[in-house]
């Protein structure tokens, strides 16, 4: 966090989404839950609107998310870079 990362937290379950973003922040950086289940249709379009929403664009994404099988989401990197890293998995 020393660089300044800002991270958008994804959970399926709300406490454990803020508890990393709580670490996040007792680093001095920035960071956001995002609750929801990967596997949802929508998950991936309200995720990136929140990333863009929140801090303007996405750089990385480290998804750790699975359900039996690993989901992964896509996004064009053309579209969505500007300063952010985004991590997965607040439990």
């Amino acid at each position: 966090m020393q660089e300044g990362a800002c991270v958008l937290v994804y959970d399926i379950d709300d406490e454990p989404a803020k508890e990393t973003g709580s670490a996040v922040e007792a680093e001095d950086g920035k960071a956001t839950a995002c609750v929801g289940d990967v596997t949802a249709p929508d998950f991936g379009d309200r995720f990136v609107s929140m990333a863009l929403e929140c801090f303007g664009g996405v750089d990385i994404i480290v998804n750790n998310a699975a359900a039996g099988s690993v989901y992964m989401l896509c996004i064009p990197e053309s579209k969505y870079v500007s300063g952010q890293v985004i991590v997965g998995g607040g439990g």
